[in-house]
């Protein structure tokens, strides 16, 4: 902190900077000296700190963190004003929503805010530590839950403050399985859903399809723009599905296509007989004719 001074109790977070999946990592709140530590695998990594809980600082957000041998590293977190706002996040019945996510950004730059304390207790209620400056704030609704995220555009709080009830609304789920050529899932794919009406952006957070190319969202009943726009590099373009109705639960299957002029990506089907002794067969298959290079490795990362 302020002067070097060590800050003990502050936490550390780890997310796989190509996913950002969350590592587990015990002993990541630091001790005494202000020191913590994590054990990583090779890799590149973003990397949060958080300050201890009341303390006057603020978070620090280290991007792109390469990881390949033991690291040391210092980070300074800068003392800035914060100011609490506290309230409670209900459903249309006023029974409060226990789990609902707070994320923070500048109104101006976008920059994310870290958040001590980022998510309503069971009761619903929460208390934020936030920065008295113009800050665009969402919130997420439980996994799984039919109540649609929410947006507060243009927040800003000079004061403690107590605000009164937010209120989540009840939507339908969409659930989206999205594919590329033969059918296989583009995990990461990023959905977007545009009211057809008013031009309105639904904030839809965990919009983003898993492993196996699905997705589950939640939006209020209405006709949409639905956009999907895969992972960059990843040689499928973006497909817009226009005047989507939603009038109840509902399944899409969307198929992206290959970017004009790109091959499209390579399947390699598994081999065959698995284990074998002397041979081993197994298909490729491409999305149009094009050229490859074959390189085989043993398990040790060989070239064989």
């Amino acid at each position: 902190g302020l002067g070097g001074l060590a800050l003990a109790g502050a936490d550390l977070d780890v997310k796989d900077a190509a996913t950002g999946a969350k590592l587990f990592t015990p002993h990541d709140g630091a001790d005494v000296a202000g020191s913590a530590v994590a054990v990583l695998p090779d890799g590149v990594y973003d990397l949060i700190i958080d300050p201890p809980p009341g303390a006057n600082y603020a978070g620090a957000f280290l991007p792109g963190v390469a990881v390949n041998g033991d690291l040391n590293l210092s980070v300074a977190l800068d003392g800035a004003p914060r100011v609490t706002v506290s309230g409670r996040v209900v459903d249309e019945g006023l029974a409060g929503i226990g789990g609902v996510v707070f994320s923070a950004r500048l109104a101006g730059t976008d920059e994310e805010i870290r958040l001590s304390s980022d998510r309503t207790l069971v009761t619903g209620a929460f208390a934020l530590d936030l920065p008295p400056v113009a800050l665009n704030l969402t919130m997420a609704p439980p996994v799984g839950s039919r109540l649609v995220g929410r947006r507060l555009p243009d927040i800003g709080v000079t004061q403690d403050t107590t605000w009164s009830d937010l209120v989540l609304t009840a939507g339908h789920l969409v659930s989206v399985t999205v594919t590329g050529e033969f059918g296989r899932p583009v995990p990461g794919t990023d959905m977007d859903f545009v009211n057809s009406d008013t031009g309105v952006e639904i904030f839809t957070p965990r919009d983003n399809a898993g492993l196996e190319g699905q997705l589950t969202v939640a939006v209020p009943a209405g006709r949409y723009r639905v956009t999907a726009t895969p992972p960059r590099d990843s040689g499928f373009a973006v497909r817009v599905l226009e005047n989507v109705s939603v009038a109840a639960d509902t399944s899409l299957a969307i198929a992206v296509p290959v970017v004009a002029g790109n091959g499209g990506s390579v399947a390699v089907l598994p081999a065959s007989p698995n284990p074998f002794r002397t041979s081993a067969v197994f298909e490729i298959r491409l999305a149009v004719p094009t050229t490859i290079d074959l390189v085989v490795y043993d398990l040790r990362g060989r070239l064989v």
